[in-house]
């Protein structure tokens, strides 16, 4: 099973048990999401500022970061904010879409997309 099956198979689950008021099982789902989007989502090489999850819906997941990107001379120049959000599909197999101010470094975006989905698509 992928990541972003796994993911979206405890997303379900989570609430499943959010609707039907099972706390007990609804915090079990809630940590295991947590501990595999924290502990597995790409980090390093400008990935450096940590995820936030957003909302997880039964049909997708936001997630929220920065990247750190270089400027010409390789410094630091500034943090560019972009949002994950993850869908699956049932054509496809999963539908990823990020978004921030890229502008002028298109590149980063291509950057990213290929770092999440090689994360998303990982067996589990």
């Amino acid at each position: 099973m992928k990541t972003y099956q796994r993911l979206m198979q405890l997303i379900r689950a989570y609430n499943s048990c959010k609707e039907s008021g099972n706390m007990e099982w609804e915090l079990k789902h809630s940590e295991s999401i947590e501990s595999i989007l924290k502990n597995n989502l790409p980090t390093g090489s400008g990935i450096d500022a940590g995820h936030t999850i957003e909302k997880y819906y039964n049909n997708k997941i936001i997630i929220h970061s920065s990247f750190h990107s270089i400027d010409e001379n390789g410094f630091y120049d500034k943090w560019i904010d972009y949002k994950i959000i993850i869908k699956p599909d049932l054509l496809h197999n999963l539908d990823l879409t990020i978004t921030g101010k890229f502008k002028d470094k298109q590149y980063i975006k291509e950057y990213l997309y290929n770092e999440y989905e090689y994360f998303l698509n990982k067996e589990v």
